[in-house]
């Protein structure tokens, strides 16, 4: 086994170890190897996919083009500094490597915070969070690294996370049932809603608190794993930019339409342009994107050039000057 392979298991063996201690000190330590271990075993793909000779090219953060000695230029890896993140989801994206970054970023902001922040998490939400890096492990282990999870990882690890990942389903199928009696009012806020996450720790294991409004506003959930009780109004935004993840991101990147924007009633970055409801409020209106700034308006108040009043006000200004 490979040094990035074999640091990539000792990492996760050693989460798993960390999250069985009763130090409760060794929760965030559980977190940060669990991370760790993942970024590897995707680093560990890229350095098989990287050419003979390339010093693993595909795992550097540098990269130059190099003449052969017949002529031939190819690339190869400089320094030493292997990619971040973002390089390797960009990388994945053109080698078609599918991985789940939802899931992957739940378990990287929950380290971040509690790093960064000090916080203490429950052992429900660190079940959560295993659950979620089983998921993620056991499709990139066995359909990118051809290899059993079992067999890489080691039995007695694996058998502890399939059974945390298995407590987890259930406690959140039945936060599932839960949610599916509240009236939405539009399929695509019902869809977004999965995607609710406690304000205090980040779990998505919620419940309605038993209240007579039905309005969304008003709405307000309990946190199974924390504890901690939250306003829909506060965790909107937040689940609608996770529904939307993957727009957001080709549109940051790549320049591509925004697919979610401020609500004209009551101001939230909810509003989504493609089904015309405001997931926060339930506003529902015909608003089109300004083809020049991008933010939102009335599609009443369209010019023929599909701007807004604001920059056809000021298109109109630097004509005249």
């Amino acid at each position: 086994m490979n040094t990035i392979l074999g640091n990539a298991v000792s990492s996760i063996q050693i989460g798993v170890e960390d999250y069985q201690s009763t130090d409760p000190r060794r929760m965030l330590s559980a977190i940060r190897n669990l991370t760790a271990g993942i970024l590897l075993l995707f680093k560990e793909r890229l350095r098989q996919l990287s050419p003979p000779g390339s010093g693993d090219v595909l795992i550097m953060q540098s990269i130059r083009p190099v003449r052969g000695s017949d002529g031939s230029i190819f690339f190869s890896g400089t320094k030493r500094r292997t990619v971040d993140v973002q390089q390797i989801r960009e990388r994945f994206e053109s080698l078609q490597i599918h991985v789940d970054w939802k899931r992957f970023e739940s378990i990287s902001e929950a380290r971040n915070n509690a790093e960064h922040f000090y916080l203490a998490l429950p052992d429900a939400r660190v079940k959560e969070l295993l659950a979620d890096a089983m998921h993620i492990m056991h499709s990139f282990i066995r359909h990118e690294l051809k290899c059993e999870p079992i067999e890489l990882l080691g039995a007695e690890t694996w058998k502890i996370l399939l059974g945390l990942s298995e407590i987890h389903a259930a406690e959140l199928a039945a936060c599932s049932v839960a949610l599916t009696d509240i009236e939405w009012g539009a399929e695509i806020t019902a869809a977004v809603s999965r995607e609710l996450r406690c304000t205090g720790c980040g779990s998505k294991l919620l419940k309605p608190m038993k209240d007579e409004s039905r309005e969304l506003v008003l709405l307000k959930f309990s946190c199974v794993a924390c504890g901690k009780s939250g306003a829909y109004e506060e965790m909107i935004e937040a689940a609608v930019a996770k529904h939307f993840f993957a727009d957001l991101y080709e549109a940051h990147t790549r320049g591509g339409e925004m697919p979610i924007g401020g609500c004209s009633v009551c101001g939230r970055d909810a509003f989504i342009y493609d089904h015309g409801v405001c997931a926060a409020c339930g506003n529902a209106e015909s608003l089109v994107r300004c083809q020049s700034c991008g933010e939102a308006f009335d599609e009443k108040e369209m010019d023929e050039q599909e701007i807004c009043e604001l920059c056809a006000s000021i298109l109109h200004l630097s004509f005249r000057d």
